[in-house]
């Protein structure tokens, strides 16, 4: 498998250019060799990354040197690249705000710790270069916080299920009454220019205050 090393000097009184490229080096997923010696697999968006912090470098006064090399065995440099330990951590931060769903009532503050658990796991992943389980793991239960979310900040908006979507014949759906919630969003006023047009152009809409109240010989949707 082939990799890259960035092999780099700053000046130590520059401090400013220091930090920054400390953080670029975090935020490109590099291993640490050793100071000043860092390794990525040798991807187009890892040389990328590279570049620019070897730019960044020479434009502050440091030298660099990058290269590409070959190793005979590339599981030697995998466990570097580990990043279970940031997964069992953002698992951490999940189970909280689950556990703050069911007390709260705070919205506000559900999506923004959700917008921030959704950015923290996109960044981790983006530097997974060898995802595993753990990637799986911590996408799955933050995909089911944010379903559990959504049902409590919006329990009248209908939720997605498995299912199969069986094939009917339209002669049965004619001059039938169909039935929404009120105050219809462009999903649904386009619903019902659908049925309109394809299904039942004699079709006649009921707009429901509750989804409790549709008629029994009502066809409902999106609900």
């Amino acid at each position: 498998m082939n990799w890259i090393i960035l092999i780099m000097s700053l000046p130590a009184e520059n401090a400013t250019i220091r930090m920054r490229v400390w953080r670029a080096v975090k935020t490109s997923g590099a291993a640490v060799l050793r100071d000043g010696v860092y390794l990525l697999p040798a991807r187009n968006n890892c040389r990328s990354s590279f570049a620019a912090i070897a730019a960044d470098v020479q434009s502050g006064g440091g030298t660099t040197s990058l290269m590409q090399v070959e190793s005979l065995d590339g599981s030697d440099f995998f466990g570097l690249f580990d990043r279970r330990e940031t997964y069992a951590a953002l698992l951490i931060e999940i189970d909280n705000v689950s556990n703050a769903l069911a007390i709260t009532n705070n919205a506000q503050e559900i999506l923004k710790q959700l917008r921030k658990l959704r950015k923290t796991f996109a960044a981790v992943s983006g530097i997974d270069f060898f995802p595993g389980e753990a990637q799986k793991q911590a996408d799955a239960a933050l995909s089911e916080l944010e379903l559990n979310a959504k049902r409590m900040l919006a329990p009248d908006e209908p939720q997605a299920i498995d299912a199969t979507v069986p094939h009917l014949s339209v002669s049965a759906y004619q001059d039938r009454i169909w039935a929404t919630r009120r105050r219809p969003w462009v999903d649904r006023l386009a619903s019902a220019w659908l049925i309109r047009r394809f299904i039942d152009p004699n079709a006649r809409f009921a707009w429901l205050a509750s989804c409790g109240d549709c008629p029994a010989d009502a066809l409902g949707f999106d609900f």
